[in-house]
């Protein structure tokens, strides 16, 4: 418990009070780490809860919705056989599957946008995956599929014979239903993982590269103060533009103007230095007598 105060105190130290800075830059190094690991562990926990809470309630719709609309859009009397390496479906060919509306959106019917997600075509080439629009083109011997700007090829003779039809697509999605209860806690694992990832190594080094300018701050000044001071008043005056990220991630606000985490926390370090030097608690750093 008194470790907990210790660190809302240090927490509201660090917002409120450039004097306490003189404190800090007395304690040793390792006391302003454990402060930066205990405010990135509390950080990232609240992003990722409070992100977690607004994403995956849309995402399980969103899941929910795609599976509803994959099941219409495949026709109910369609039977697509494959034997002897050769396919055969039960409608006249050209035939073609529509993309979901969850897929595609309200803009899937203007040209160049993709429409179709599967179009079966005895006769169609490479060529007519661009002419249906779909993401997939099955010709006499061969599944033609659009992989990341790339067409991959795959031969009917790999695939064993049977029939496909709509009551195996529910079948699937019916197996597949039961795991979609444990989506939330992926989410939320992944979310933590890359909050704690970007605490761990982004921020670190932003500490660095901060701790480094503030030290060049002070040195211009000719106070005589140490990377490792300059260090400490980084981290510590990474509070308060912390604490606003953290807010507005979790508000879901977008901050427009740019780069102002870097300049909030330049500026807080800069005023904290220059304060403790006005005390006379940094001195400056006196040049040796050109006459002597």
């Amino acid at each position: 418990m008194k470790k907990i105060r210790a660190f809302f105190y240090v927490f509201y130290k660090s917002l409120t009070s450039f004097m306490y800075y003189r404190d800090i830059i007395r304690a040793d190094l390792r006391f302003s780490i454990k402060y930066f690991t205990v405010l990135a562990l509390i950080a990232a926990l609240i992003t990722s809860v409070t992100v977690s809470v607004t994403a995956v309630p849309k995402l399980q719709k969103g899941i929910d919705t795609a599976m509803a609309d994959v099941l219409d859009s495949f026709p109910d009397n369609l039977i697509i056989t494959i034997k002897d390496s050769k396919f055969n479906v039960n409608q006249p060919e050209p035939y073609a599957i529509p993309l979901p509306k969850s897929f595609v959106g309200e803009d899937k019917t203007e040209e160049g946008k993709m429409k179709n997600i599967i179009v079966f075509d005895s006769q169609g080439t490479i060529e007519d995956l661009e002419k249906y629009n779909t993401l997939a083109l099955i010709n006499a011997t061969n599944i033609l599929v659009r992989n990341q700007g790339k067409i991959e090829v795959y031969p009917l003779k790999d695939f064993p014979d049977g029939q496909f039809s709509k009551g195996d697509i529910v079948q699937l999605v019916d197996k597949v239903r039961p795991y979609m209860i444990y989506l939330p806690h992926a989410v939320i694992t992944l979310v933590l993982i890359a909050s704690l990832l970007y605490f761990s190594t982004f921020k670190v080094t932003y500490l660095a590269f901060m701790g480094l300018l503030l030290f060049g701050v002070g040195r211009g000044r000719k106070l005589n103060i140490s990377y490792t001071r300059a260090l400490q008043v980084a981290i510590h005056s990474m509070t308060l533009p912390l604490l606003i990220e953290v807010l507005a991630t979790s508000a879901q606000v977008q901050i427009s103007l740019p780069f102002w985490f870097f300049i909030l926390n330049f500026v807080f370090g800069m005023i904290a230095i220059f304060k403790i030097s006005n005390d006379s608690f940094l001195p400056v750093i006196k040049e040796a007598n050109s006459s002597q």
